[in-house]
């Protein structure tokens, strides 16, 4: 009974060990084969977003977003991200102020006021005023970006910033985050239960031998 308690703690004990190594390899062989801005089909991943909007040209303005989705498992590499919070920054009158728009209900929360987030409020973030028929085009577009990131149609994730012209001035950087599983871990994983069957069943017929 003895002999046969320490041959099954050594089989159970070299599994575990055997399991992270084989894990740790597999994932190298993936990254190994693989442009280095790849990533595996499944993983915990999240979104990440910075845009920065700003004008040349009158009417003058500057004002940036960030916002990060919540980290979940996907089985498929996802395009895009929802987002339900963005931080939002603008400077007025040589100050800098901050709101946070929450999505996709559109309302904002900037210190002690809050309320909807609609086109009036966005244009009196950037030209201090509600008066915004000279700068409609450019509050229509940022706007329709705080859209965007409620749909999830930003510009998809990719490893280099987005320089946009038209029909206002734009960069974005627009990452997928996390951390990604390549498909030889579970080639790894069907190898190892299939050694760890075979090892028992050898384990058995030699216990049973004596």
């Amino acid at each position: 009974m003895r002999r046969v308690l320490k041959r099954s703690t050594i089989l159970v004990v070299a599994a575990i060990l055997v399991l992270p190594i084989g894990y740790i390899g597999a994932q190298w062989v993936w990254f190994r084969f693989h442009h280095r801005y790849d990533s595996p089909e499944t993983g915990l991943y999240h979104g990440s977003v910075t845009a920065l909007f700003d004008s040349l040209d009158e009417p003058f303005y500057s004002l940036r977003l960030r916002a990060e989705s919540s980290p979940r498992w996907y089985w498929s590499l996802p395009t895009n991200f929802s987002y339900t919070s963005l931080e939002v920054e603008w400077r007025e009158e040589s100050t800098d102020r901050h709101a946070t728009v929450s999505l996709p209900g559109l309302t904002y929360r900037a210190g002690d006021s809050s309320g909807a987030f609609t086109r009036d409020v966005l244009a009196g973030w950037l030209h201090g005023s509600t008066n915004w028929a000279s700068g409609r085009q450019h509050v229509d577009a940022i706007f329709g970006y705080f859209e965007s990131a409620a749909r999830g149609s930003l510009p998809p994730p990719r490893h280099h910033t987005y320089y946009l012209e038209q029909p206002i001035r734009v960069q974005i950087h627009h990452f997928l985050l996390g951390y990604g599983v390549g498909s030889t871990v579970y080639i790894w994983l069907v190898v190892w239960l299939l050694l760890v069957m075979f090892c028992s069943r050898r384990l058995l017929r030699i216990n049973r031998g004596g």
